[in-house]
């Protein structure tokens, strides 16, 4: 929860989704409080990532869309059976008021959303050139990543796998997340 890019998304009605967004990441809708959602596909996907990361119960409002969620729900089987193995989930509370947290850094849905569309300034790093960083300044975190290109620069089992654009990359990266922090995006 502490980490950058964080998207919460909460049902509380059959048209109706409060989306918590980290604005800082995403700043499309920064401003805005209430987005009325006209695209009819992103309200499909938005359905299909609540298949997907539904732990036991999918609601809907009535019995005539029973088959096309069974259908919408088989065609992604995959994608869940994915999710479920990224990561383990969380319970936060007690047993009786608990909430499910999946803390995994990838969600297996191909639909980029408009409120999580990425700052520009976060864009073009491959996967072993960033970090899942915290919200916050941390210093543990601000260690390791100004170790990083130095690493990559200087062990010989790591000199062939990186090449000066990753490196180079790597202290964009660096940069973004000092920005991002400091409150510069």
């Amino acid at each position: 929860m502490i980490q950058a890019g964080l998207i919460i998304l909460f049902s509380i009605s059959p048209s109706k989704l409060i989306v918590i967004f980290d604005a800082k990441m995403y700043q499309r809708y920064k401003e805005k409080e209430i987005i009325n959602l006209t695209n009819e596909n992103e309200v499909k996907m938005l359905n299909v990532f609540q298949l997907i990361v539904a732990k036991e119960i999918v609601y809907f409002q009535d019995r005539n869309q029973a088959e096309l969620i069974i259908s919408l729900y088989k065609n992604n089987m995959e994608k869940k059976k994915l999710f479920e193995e990224l990561g383990r989930p969380q319970k936060l509370g007690t047993e009786n008021n608990k909430i499910i947290n999946y803390p995994q850094p990838f969600i297996p849905i191909d639909y980029n959303f408009s409120f999580g569309k990425v700052h520009p300034k976060g864009k073009g790093f491959i996967e072993n050139e960033i970090d899942w960083f915290p919200r916050q300044k941390d210093e543990v975190y601000e260690n390791r990543m100004k170790m990083k290109p130095q690493l990559f620069k200087n062990l010989p089992l790591l000199k062939g796998r990186f090449s000066k654009k990753n490196i180079k990359n790597i202290e964009r990266f660096n940069k973004f997340v000092y920005d991002y922090w400091n409150d510069k995006l």
